[in-house]
């Protein structure tokens, strides 16, 4: 987390992007039965402390709520663990990005799908 505190202070000047799995969540609502054993506490303030000293925050995305689970059948757990987390430069400078995260099919996680779009982009025009 200090290295990531240390970039982002050198490099809070350009659009940032951080995807992937996190293996915590940052609100216990992002766990299909959080009980405080499976993440705790304290892992979850790290990680949300971390976030606001970093200054990065989830895109907004499409898709299941949940980006994980234990496929099982008596004993389902489901938590967002996979994110994609941006800067407030990010959003200004690809305002038009858009995040989905896809059904997990055979996978346990579920896979993202970013698509960048900056400020001046116009798509091709149709014939």
């Amino acid at each position: 987390m200090e290295h990531l505190e240390s970039l982002s202070g050198a490099y809070s000047h350009i659009p940032w992007i951080l995807a992937g799995d996190f293996n915590v969540v940052v609100h216990p609502s992002e766990s299909s039965n959080f009980n405080g054993y499976q993440t705790s506490n304290a892992d979850i303030k790290d990680f949300s402390e971390c976030l606001h000293k970093i200054a990065v925050l989830d895109h907004t995305a499409f898709g299941p709520s949940f980006t994980w689970s234990n496929k099982q059948q008596g004993n389902f757990i489901a938590k967002k663990l996979y994110r994609v987390l941006v800067n407030e430069v990010w959003l200004k400078e690809f305002p038009s990005s858009k995040v989905e995260f896809l059904p997990p099919g055979i996978s346990d996680h579920c896979s993202a799908y970013i698509q960048l779009f900056n400020s001046e982009y116009s798509p091709p025009k149709l014939f």
